[in-house]
């Protein structure tokens, strides 16, 4: 009975903690990842797997180049950014100024 009201309180728990973040925020990355990957960055927790990450904010945070560059920094170039309003290059350059590189999460640093 203990074991069952735990897991029954994790799940709500999680339920949350999921509906306090605004998901739906994507990213397309230069160079694929080579392990999915999960990790928080500025405001937001994102999922990567291959070149394709995708993101979900605290309320009230927007998908802003800050964004975008916080994930450049973990995983290297982005090629596209956004959901409704993606970014337009001379954004992408911006957003890309903050990779140090491509390569697996963990080694972009700056």
């Amino acid at each position: 009975m203990k074991l069952s009201l735990a897991a029954a309180f994790a799940v709500i728990t999680l339920g949350f903690a999921g509906s306090a973040l605004a998901d739906g925020l994507s990213a397309t990355l230069e160079t694929p990842q080579t392990t999915r990957a999960s990790f928080n960055a500025m405001n937001g927790v994102w999922k990567c797997e291959g070149s394709t990450c995708v993101g979900a904010l605290e309320p009230g945070s927007s998908d802003s180049v800050l964004q975008c560059r916080a994930l450049a920094r973990k995983v290297g170039r982005v090629t596209a950014y956004g959901t409704d309003r993606p970014l337009d290059e001379k954004h992408l350059a911006k957003c890309n100024e903050a990779a140090a590189g491509p390569g697996p999460i963990g080694t972009a640093s700056r």
